[in-house]
């Protein structure tokens, strides 16, 4: 979204990453079939959009509560919410709640350098 800063933290609830593959996942036949039998398990995300451009990412985190807030509201099903903060020197400026929402969309915003490395941002 135009004038929307993201940003991109670890999902506190997401599960473990796989196991490697051993010999001991190999079934009889040798293919491989008790491993990829498993889920694979990919890691989690979770994005937080605060209006307008952050200069600041940590500015940012911290208009919503900071890294503790943002890390309960994740942890809670649906009961913590975020809530933004636009100018937190003025103490009687109330708070706007941030609505909640479960996508399984990631956008991301690859520039290739010249070395021939890859630049990753998130859209």
């Amino acid at each position: 979204m135009p004038g929307w800063t993201r940003c991109l933290a670890p999902n506190p609830r997401a599960p473990a990453p796989p196991k490697p593959l051993r010999m001991d996942d190999v079934d009889d036949a040798g293919n491989g079939e008790r491993a990829r039998a498993e889920a694979i398990r990919l890691p989690s995300f979770s994005v937080v959009e605060v209006p307008g451009g952050a200069q600041d990412i940590e500015e940012a985190v911290a208009a919503v509560g900071g890294r503790p807030a943002v890390a309960e509201a994740l942890k809670a099903k649906a009961k913590a919410r975020l809530r933004l903060r636009l100018c937190r020197q003025y103490q009687y400026q109330a708070p706007l709640p941030l609505k909640r929402y479960r996508t399984s969309d990631l956008v991301l915003r690859l520039r290739k350098r010249d070395d021939g490395t890859w630049d990753r941002f998130v859209a």
